[in-house]
């Protein structure tokens, strides 16, 4: 298989080493590689795709929406929540899913943090983010908080709760808003920008996920030890799987491989 994936940022990334560590063990022949384009080279990229042989690549930040138009078709999952982080190259078309939904909740179910009917805290309002608040839906949380710069842009998470009467979105505009009954929060934005200084009036936190990890995590040696802290490795590690078994068009054996993933990743920073 001829795989890759669609990059812009600086900021590296571990799916190559994640995607030939899935195909060596699962006795896949192929490759993964990198490409990085310029959100001006989107289009001309997407029209060389259908022809050099490409089967399928990952989609990363800042394309995960803007991709989207020059897509011949998209699964429920992708359209349901307006970003993609996966598309497959079948009979010449481009098919976009997203996998972030699921990745998350895979996730999510590892952290032993029960989450139906509580009250959620998120940092951003990107492609990333859009996942996280369809997973966050479908699982019952009762209330997600969105902090992020652009209000319009939070606001317009709220189409995505499947079930207003058992899921609400509320934008945060000053710390006053918060709920002390939060219990997990989520950072998708950049190391930098989050607002740590919120997690202060959550006295019921008890996990921070941070989606970046590596070199890209939050610094957690400052945060406050009363609370978990965990950076988005396993969620990299499942949504990666799900991609691949997308692109294959078939179900795969895990056997145990996303947690030797996971190991294997962490690995990789430590000896860096």
């Amino acid at each position: 298989m001829k795989l890759g994936i669609l990059k812009y940022s600086n900021r590296k990334s571990l799916s190559p080493k994640l995607h030939g560590y899935f195909m060596e063990r699962l006795g896949i022949e192929g490759e993964y590689k990198t490409f990085y384009v310029p959100p001006d080279e989107l289009e001309s990229f997407i029209l060389r795709s259908r022809n050099n042989s490409l089967d399928g690549f990952s989609v990363t930040t800042p394309h995960k929406e803007t991709i989207i138009q020059y897509l011949d078709e998209l699964t429920p999952e992708a359209k349901g929540v307006g970003a993609v982080n996966t598309v497959a190259v079948r009979e010449n078309k481009l098919i976009g899913h997203n996998t972030d939904i699921l990745g998350f909740r895979k996730a999510l179910n590892g952290m032993d943090l029960i989450v139906e009917n509580g009250e959620v805290l998120l940092f951003g309002a990107g492609g990333a983010a859009r996942a996280v608040v369809c997973s966050l839906s479908a699982m019952n949380v009762s209330v997600i908080y969105v902090v992020n710069r652009t209000l319009q842009r939070a606001e317009s998470l709220s189409t995505l709760i499947h079930d207003a009467e058992s899921s609400k979105l509320i934008v945060v505009k000053d710390s006053d808003s918060l709920s002390e009954k939060i219990s997990l929060v989520i950072n998708s934005l950049s190391y930098g920008v989050f607002q740590s200084e919120l997690l202060t009036s959550l006295p019921n936190l008890k996990l921070l996920y941070d989606l970046n990890y590596g070199a890209n995590a939050l610094d957690h040696s400052s945060l406050d030890g009363s609370y978990r802290y965990s950076e988005g490795m396993s969620m990299l590690v499942h949504q990666g799987f799900e991609s691949l078994k997308f692109w294959m068009q078939r179900d795969l054996p895990d056997d145990g491989l996303t947690d030797s993933a996971i190991k294997k990743l962490h690995g990789e920073i430590e000896s860096e």
